[in-house]
């Protein structure tokens, strides 16, 4: 009698990396890991190269935490089984830094770059603001608490805003925002 058995000798396969579902930017240093491999028994993950991290079981989804401060961060893991392993690693840029808004000027038809208007319709002219990856957007409000309105491109400058308040000093904030 003939008999037959077929056995796989393989190393992992396929192997994908997701950091925070694919977003490209972040504001904190924890993240969300969703990890794949086929036929990967366990994994080894860092910060700081290939196989530099602790040998752990396989797992499809885990919580990380990046090093250190603003800029790119590469994530490296090996899916490992008793055949071998294969790596992969993925770049995510951390950005942890607040932008800050420049200075600005308030104009209007009676007066340029004065610290007061007699026109309800101001013009603002927003100097750069900094930060680490570049503003991205930016609202102008005489609210003091961060505003859910919609922010404006921040190569739209300089902006047209008409008071609300009654006469009398007037705030204007400029929030910013980054990528």
């Amino acid at each position: 009698m003939l008999s037959a058995c077929a056995f796989s000798f393989t190393t992992p396969s396929n192997p994908s990396l997701l950091i925070n579902n694919g977003e490209k930017y972040i504001s904190v240093n924890n993240v969300t890991l969703t990890l794949f491999a086929q036929d990967a028994v366990s994994m080894n993950i860092s910060n700081s190269g290939y196989g530099a991290g602790v040998t752990e079981d396989y797992a499809a989804s885990k919580s990380w935490n990046l090093d250190g401060v603003d800029g790119q961060k590469t994530i490296y893991i090996s899916f490992i089984n008793d055949y071998g392993e294969v790596t992969i690693s993925e770049v995510i840029t951390l950005d942890i830094t607040a932008p800050v808004a420049g200075f600005f000027f308030i104009s209007d038809q009676s007066n340029a770059n004065q610290d007061y208007s007699n026109n309800r319709l101001v013009s603002l002219n927003i100097l750069d603001g900094t930060d680490n990856f570049g503003i991205w957007k930016y609202l102008v409000t005489e609210s003091i608490t961060v505003p859910l309105e919609s922010y404006v491109d921040w190569g739209n400058k300089p902006v047209t805003y008409n008071l609300q308040a009654a006469e009398g000093t007037v705030t204007l904030m400029v929030y910013v925002k980054d990528n």
